[in-house]
């Protein structure tokens, strides 16, 4: 059995090095509300309400639209052809910002995605470092309430000023850990956040429905049942597979 060490107060086993180094990456970085936390109702919610405020429906069909972006750029999309002065632009984000927020108070690790917990474990002991990614101002918070915020060594989120030209967070989180991109696999249940990760060269695993046409390369319905040793043969295999639990996958295209 591995000794257990003692990381950020967060026990872990130590890292299988013999199989990791037959591997072909090193850091898997993840995205945090739809792959982690269960908040993709709460953002809706949040934005459905601010929107009214101005007098706005959101259709359902847009909603899976706004995973993956930032506040403003949700806005932007919600909007359409209409036009806010900035003042009130400003505030429409900040009051879903504060609906979002106040429902933040009940998440609890209940709220953490089946099979998250299991496989940041499983990559931990498997030697692979992790990194939280998001373009959330909230993604830390969310992290803490779900009791997964120290299993990884960076978080870049919302709040993290990126470099002037620097646009793609996963390309800056990859650069601050000093690894290389080709080396690195995202966890996304978004478009725009697959095609970041795409552009900056990694390899992406898309978590859910509203990502089955996505580019990712491997596609599959929820973190349950998945491990690192399953994940990485299949990615490794260059496939694109759908996992529908432990014993059972059906071929997609490469």
């Amino acid at each position: 059995m591995a000794t257990l060490l003692s990381r950020s107060t967060e026990c872990v086993a130590a890292p299988d090095t013999a199989s990791h180094a037959a591997m072909d990456f090193d850091a898997f970085l993840f995205d945090v509300d739809g792959v982690l936390a269960d908040t993709a109702d709460l953002h809706a919610e949040a934005w459905r309400r601010a929107a009214r405020e101005i007098g706005i429906e959101i259709p359902d069909a847009t909603i899976p639209l706004l995973r993956g972006r930032s506040r403003e750029d949700s806005l932007r999309l919600i909007l359409g052809n209409r036009d806010l002065p900035t003042a009130e632009f400003v505030r429409v984000m900040k009051r879903k910002n504060d609906y979002y927020v106040a429902s933040l108070e009940g998440l609890t690790p209940a709220d953490a995605l089946p099979g998250a917990a299991e496989l940041l474990s499983d990559l931990s002991r498997k030697g692979f470092r992790l990194a939280a990614v998001s373009a959330s101002q909230n993604a830390r918070t969310v992290l803490a309430r779900i009791g997964l915020n120290l299993r990884f060594e960076r978080v870049v989120d919302g709040l993290v000023c990126l470099p002037r030209g620097q646009g793609n967070r996963y390309a800056f989180a990859a650069a601050a850990m000093r690894c290389d991109p080709a080396r690195c696999v995202v966890v996304e249940d978004s478009h725009a956040g697959i095609k970041l990760a795409c552009a900056a060269g990694m390899r992406v695993i898309g978590i859910g429905q509203a990502v089955c046409d996505s580019q990712a390369n491997l596609k599959l319905d929820s973190l349950c049942s998945s491990s690192a040793d399953d994940l990485v043969s299949v990615i490794r295999a260059g496939a694109a597979l759908k996992f529908n639990g432990p014993a059972q996958a059906e071929a997609g295209k490469p």
